[in-house]
């Protein structure tokens, strides 16, 4: 390691106080003997604003960065992402943790619903209801974390009556948020495949039985995407929907990709196709849009966050 205090005045001024100031000490890549090396320090400024130091150094040391931050604010400095997500769902929260860049923070609250039948219509509308009278009140309890967007990772209440009733709940949604931006699925995919070069025909993979699918292929086909297959998982609770294969998943995937699909899109945030579709977009040469990612997608888009992140797909790499 360099003899850093006879190379860097501002580098022994915070060394003296490390103790009280090190953020982060890292080692880079080595080649041979020359190692890099970096270390990030806090120093307090007036206030509640801390100055934030980055220094990189092999045989010289060099300030790389500096900047101010508050000093409560050390996570989520780039964004905060709310997620609001079914009692009944185990994907959508580790497949966007999974997602997320470096400095950007998730921020959790839970929609209270049954895992009521989604095999009959009686059971299906309950569980619209339930969706739609919890969903509110978990979008508000985010509201004072200073969230840049909040993703309502809920599918089917957004579909289910057309773009009418979708952008009243919208409406809803967006005033409980407090000014945060609000994603939802219908939205998400649909500014996906704009993204992708305005892609209009697609297949659709839905988590439901048939009860569920008209309702979805409908609400798609009223925003100007032609349906050109579909397939159902037959999920028969909320909670079941997560209950996939690998050999579910591929068999959808094949059921759907006609000659004529330009993308496959899959709807259901309890649906773990994250890293599925990201695999067969190598094997059938399409963009495969699972609902989780292209969710989450969109939220840092709307947040100024346009990394590209790798190994979660084309919609990941696209401007």
């Amino acid at each position: 390691m360099p003899d850093f205090e006879a190379r860097s005045e501002e580098f022994a001024a915070i060394s003296s106080n490390a103790s009280k100031c090190l953020l982060q000490a890292d080692t880079s890549v080595c080649f041979g003997s020359e190692c890099e090396y970096t270390m990030k320090f806090a120093l307090p400024l007036s206030g509640n604003m801390s100055h934030v130091v980055s220094f990189k150094w092999g045989n010289d040391i060099e300030t790389i960065q500096k900047s101010e931050w508050p000093v409560s604010s050390f996570l989520g400095k780039r964004a905060r992402i709310g997620v609001a997500i079914p009692t009944t769902n185990t994907s959508a929260q580790p497949e966007m943790d999974d997602m997320r860049p470096f400095d950007v923070t998730n921020h959790v609250a839970r929609i209270a619903i049954d895992d009521d039948s989604l095999a009959n219509a009686e059971g299906f509308r309950k569980v619209i209801d339930d969706i739609r009278r919890s969903t509110p009140s978990a979008i508000r309890s985010l509201r004072h974390c200073g969230l840049n967007a909040i993703i309502a990772a809920v599918s089917p209440d957004g579909y289910w009556e057309g773009w009418p009733a979708h952008e009243m709940l919208l409406a809803e949604l967006t005033d409980a948020g407090g000014g945060a931006a609000i994603v939802m699925s219908a939205n998400a995919i649909l500014a996906a495949l704009n993204a992708l070069g305005g892609i209009r025909r697609i297949g659709l993979i839905s988590p439901y039985l048939e009860l569920g699918d008209e309702p979805v292929s409908r609400f798609f086909t009223e925003s100007g995407i032609d349906i050109v297959a579909t397939h159902g998982l037959g999920g028969r609770t909320p909670s079941n929907i997560s209950n996939v294969t690998a050999v579910d998943l591929r068999n959808a995937v094949l059921a759907v990709n006609r000659p004529e699909v330009e993308a496959i899109v899959q709807v259901g945030t309890n649906v773990p196709m994250a890293k599925f579709a990201a695999m067969a977009e190598s094997w059938i040469g399409k963009p495969v849009l699972a609902n989780n990612p292209v969710l989450y997608w969109h939220a840092l888009r709307c947040s100024g966050i346009g990394d590209a992140i790798p190994g979660h797909g084309l919609l990941y790499e696209a401007k």
